[in-house]
């Protein structure tokens, strides 16, 4: 790697850490009541990637929250998940949801439960389906 694009690389991988940051933590860098710091991983950052990705099956996650009958019962899924922002933000771009960088990890497990729990019952209602498969009622279907 060139003098040039070691530091092209290095910003471009503050970028990328930056993203998964939010508001509140961007606030505190700015502040100055946290810092951005150096760690050194043991594995290079293309293995961390790789099975970090492999470790979580964002397949697996859509199909569990498609078995999953109620909000409640998805929000506690993806709790239990203990998925982290990025990995939130990953599922939701799969399934061709916008994501934006001041999205909290709420939000975004908000804007999943409602993209399959919540649409299928919406659409369930609207389509006057009988509830013996679907526990939870649409607010906007009443």
């Amino acid at each position: 790697m060139s003098r040039v694009d070691k530091p092209a690389g290095i910003m471009r991988e503050v970028a990328n850490f930056l993203r998964t940051l939010t508001e509140d933590q961007i606030d505190e860098i700015l502040s100055g009541e946290a810092k951005i710091g150096l760690i050194r991983n043991r594995r290079a950052l293309s293995k961390s990637r790789a099975s970090h990705s492999s470790s979580v099956d964002l397949d697996d996650i859509r199909e569990q929250l498609a078995n999953v009958s109620n909000r409640e019962d998805g929000h506690a899924l993806l709790e239990r998940m203990g998925l982290r922002r990025a990995i939130l933000a990953e599922l939701a771009s799969s399934m061709q949801m916008p994501v934006r960088k001041t999205d909290t990890v709420d939000k975004l497990r908000e804007s999943v439960v409602e993209a399959t729990i919540g649409f299928r019952l919406r659409s369930h209602a609207i389509r006057d389906v009988p509830n013996s498969t679907v526990k939870d009622q649409d607010p906007d279907s009443q």
